[in-house]
């Protein structure tokens, strides 16, 4: 499912603020029947999760968040 992200105007905008403040990138799960528990500051997001965002409404474009094992992010 993909997620809502808000913070970021733009993926570069994400790619940047997640370098400098993953806590500052707010994501969040829309599903009513299951909604998953790392919601929240992008700084919860467990090592090796990915999710797919993108902003909202506009839905715009759209980036894979990957935590990575040092805990930095990659984003596509």
């Amino acid at each position: 499912m993909t997620w809502i992200v808000q913070g970021p105007r733009t993926k570069k905008e994400l790619r940047k603020l997640l370098e400098v403040n993953p806590s500052a990138v707010w994501l969040e799960d829309p599903s009513i029947f299951e909604p998953n528990p790392f919601a929240g500051p992008a700084s919860r997001l467990p090592v090796g999760q990915r999710v797919v965002v993108t902003n909202h409404p506009r839905r715009t474009w759209f980036a894979e968040i990957e935590r990575r094992p040092d805990g930095s992010f990659k984003v596509r």
